[in-house]
């Protein structure tokens, strides 16, 4: 790394330093007072914007984490020295502080010395590195841009007296969230702030899916490693926290923001998870859902003066969130009005009610190029609900599409589209399996299969069922496949939960993407997407689960209202307790919900598709009970009580 650009008369070139043991200061040998010395501009020019490697280029060896530390002014006898430390990095010492913050001595106690935010170059990761500077805590930046963060960074070391390591990485890869972990190694990290995200905005049938779905490394895979990573170190000092950003459609779906609201949802989930499972450790995590955020992007996007939610400021989140965090439960959203709002609609309107008129206000305050408020309405091609026919092959046929066909719930979907006279297409990674079904369909119900071995996970694994269905006419499809893991969050192969992201999110995407659009074309059809129980908040024991299932239950709701206007239903099915499913890891009978068959489950979502709802909890019993406990519980308790029930449930390992 070229540090020799650096414009100062005092500070030698990176080539012509010298290693040295730095001294205490000592007193001045004069008694009396003299004038600080002017601050020296610092310009590193050696960190630029990191781009994204080609997709086909062949793989680097592991690259080490470069990163800058601007340290705070010292005073005596070694002023405007550099030193070069020993891992190689350059120290930069400039002139005594223009002014003395007031540091918060039981914050930097509690979650001190250092903290990492991500996304810190701008925005709300700015004012996070600003806010935790003027508590006097040390601060990692983290984000592409380095050039943005060492302008900050020479700032705040400045003003607060604290030290700013400056650190570029590309989050969205793994090689990012490995410099992060490797320029961070010798420091004591006792805060996180999950910040960067990408987001894309507009009808989900028109976008680049590829743009989309991108950027699962980012969104989902960082803050699941980083989180683990640092709280393991947290859990071992029985102290710490972390913050993740989320943002108010956290808590249901909104129209024109399907992937946003998803990761919001899977973040949402996540928190509550680790709140309750961390908290005993000692670590306290924490997500601020803020509304519209002054000079944020989608300020660029939306008029915020039609929205009817109060505007805060990036610092406003920042300083809120950090005052409230350790003390009380796993969500806070910037703004008192806005948080009564919120509350009042979460425990009290239908999600499909809030998404559907988070759409209506969003698509009021949509703004033109030039600026000018525009529509987004698209005229239906085609009526659903009671008008269609009633026939379900007339209304979805001829093709049927099922992912993760080759057991369980796939299987009976794939068998009851058959016995409904639908062709069907079988997707799974197991071919052997996927063979016997397909000729025990074939024998049963006479009707055409195909079999697409796929995994889905995996780019690839999309192509060969686009190709495999490109002339076949679908107006069904089914996402039911999935990857699991169970147990604590700490001790879990987080390389795995990373790594399940791409079946449990990017596949939905993609294919819901893929066919919605052959739907559009066609005048109509149907998207179911299986979800679970825990689907409605976050469950210790079931953190990355619980997230992803929050994720596809944000996503359905953002479709219904889209997909609906080209004659499109869409729904998901949250069964709480499947027989034969988990059975191996829960009692199921010390669940208090009955335990259903999973022809139920297939029955109840084929019959419910199409009746203008986005979700279904299969069994009347499960129904009511989980109906009645999100109206008389907050979600923290509602965690709080699954926590329990599968604590109590869980079968002792031998």
């Amino acid at each position: 790394m070229d540090l020799s650009r650096i414009p100062t008369n005092r500070i030698q070139t990176v080539g012509r330093v010298a290693p040295k043991t730095l001294v205490q200061p000592t007193k001045p040998a004069v008694t009396e007072k003299t004038a600080p010395t002017q601050a020296e501009s610092v310009s590193i020019t050696a960190l630029p914007q990191l781009e994204k490697a080609p997709a086909d280029a062949a793989p680097k060896a592991p690259v080490k984490a470069e990163f800058i530390d601007f340290k705070p002014p010292q005073l005596g006898n070694i002023e405007g020295q550099a030193t070069m430390n020993a891992n190689g990095t350059i120290s930069l010492f400039e002139s005594p502080p223009a002014s003395t913050s007031k540091k918060d001595e039981k914050f930097t106690e509690k979650y001190g010395p250092w903290g990492v935010i991500t996304g810190a170059s701008q925005g709300i990761g700015a004012e996070y590195a600003r806010a935790m500077a003027e508590k006097g805590m040390n601060v990692v930046m983290v984000a592409r841009n380095g050039e943005k963060m060492t302008k900050l960074a020479k700032e705040l070391s400045e003003e607060h007296g604290v030290q700013v390591r400056v650190l570029p990485a590309d989050l969205n890869t793994d090689d990012g969230v490995d410099r992060v972990k490797d320029g961070t190694k010798d420091l004591k990290v006792g805060l996180l702030v999950n910040n960067a995200g990408a987001w894309q905005m507009g009808s989900f049938l028109d976008q680049d899916i590829d743009q989309a779905t991108d950027k699962v490394g980012l969104n989902f895979g960082a803050p699941l490693k980083l989180s683990q990573h640092f709280a393991q170190n947290m859990a071992d000092d029985g102290k710490g926290g972390i913050i993740n950003v989320g943002s108010m459609a956290a808590f249901n779906g909104v129209p024109g923001q399907a992937a946003y609201s998803g990761n919001k949802g899977f973040l949402q989930n996540l928190t509550e998870s680790l709140h309750r499972e961390l908290k005993p450790k000692g670590v306290d995590v924490m997500i601020t859902n803020p509304g519209p955020v002054k000079g944020e992007a989608s300020s660029s996007v939306y008029d915020q003066s039609k929205i009817p939610l109060m505007k805060v400021t990036g610092r406003d989140v920042a300083t809120q969130s950090l005052d409230r965090l350790g003390k009380g439960g796993s969500t806070t959203v910037p703004n008192f009005l806005n948080r009564m709002a919120l509350g009042a609609a979460v425990r009290m309107m239908p999600r499909d009610l809030m998404s559907s008129m988070a759409g209506m206000i969003l698509e009021r305050s949509s703004l033109k190029p030039d600026g000018s408020v525009t529509p987004q309405s698209v005229k239906a091609t085609k009526s659903t609900g009671d008008s269609q026919p009633k026939d379900f092959k007339d209304k979805y046929g001829p093709w049927g599409v099922v992912t993760g066909a080759s057991q369980g719930l796939g299987a009976v979907y794939a068998e009851q589209l058959a016995k409904k006279g639908m062709n069907v297409v079988i997707v799974a990674r197991n071919g052997e399996k996927l063979d016997k079904l397909s000729q025990k369909l074939k024998a049963d119900y006479g009707v055409e299969v195909k079999a697409v071995a796929a995994d889905l996970g995996k780019p690839e694994g999309i192509d060969a069922v686009k190709k495999g269905t490109k002339d076949l006419d679908v107006g069904l499809l089914v996402n039911n496949a999935g990857a699991w893991q169970m147990g604590s969050f700490l001790e879990n192969d987080i390389q795995k939960d990373a790594g399940n992201l791409g079946l449990n999110i990017s596949a939905p995407m993609k294919l819901s993407h893929e066919f919605g659009n052959r739907m559009k074309e066609r005048g109509g059809g149907g998207i179911i997407n299986v979800g679970s129980g825990a689907a409605a908040h976050g469950i210790p024991g079931q953190a990355t689960y619980s997230a992803g299932k929050g994720f596809l239950q944000n996503f359905t709701e953002s479709l219904g209202p889209e997909l609906r206007k080209h004659g499109i239903d869409i729904i998901q099915t949250n069964p709480a307790a499947i027989k034969g499913e988990a059975s191996s890891i829960y009692d199921q009978s010390k669940v208090p919900l009955k335990t259903l068959d999973p022809e139920l489950v297939v029955t109840d979502s084929l019959d419910k598709l199409g009746k203008k709802q986005t979700k279904t909890t299969p069994g009347l019993f499960n129904r009511v009970a989980m109906g009645l406990n999100g109206m008389a519980l907050s979600r923290d308790q509602q965690v709080h009580v699954a926590g329990e029930i599968l604590k109590r449930a869980t079968k002792p390992t031998a």
